[in-house]
């Protein structure tokens, strides 16, 4: 659920900056994702986003096996997307967007960590 309370974010964001920043017009909105990196960043995070909501039913989830887990790993990438995109953004490191740098590393040493444990344990057996 937090996946797909992040995509609904994801998406509220996007609805903003095309409406408010752009008003609906698609040759600025191309323009200002390729002048701008931070909103590149953002894109490529939204776009990694896509087929993880899509597939994020219990349906899929059956259907796709082990390729579900596969396909997923890619979130770790569009988290990193998100904070690049969010530090560009700012352009000056503030205390916001240390905390969620910091956090994001944090969650990705814990997940190293584990799928390390997880690996010594699967090949002492």
């Amino acid at each position: 659920m937090l996946g797909l309370y992040a995509f609904f974010y994801a998406i509220l964001h996007l609805s903003v900056w095309v409406v408010f920043d752009h008003y609906f017009t698609l040759s600025t909105m191309i323009e200002d994702v390729l002048k701008r990196p931070f909103i590149t960043m953002g894109t490529i995070s939204l776009v990694l986003m896509v087929p993880l909501a899509i597939t994020s039913t219990k349906g899929w989830i059956r259907r796709m096996g082990k390729r579900w887990a596969q396909l997923h790993r890619i979130v770790y990438v569009s988290a990193a997307a998100a904070v690049v995109h969010f530090i560009w953004k700012e352009k000056v490191i503030i205390d916001e967007t240390l905390a969620y740098a910091g956090v994001f590393v944090l969650l990705m040493l814990i997940r190293i960590v584990y799928a390390i444990r997880k690996r010594s344990m699967r090949s002492s057996v």
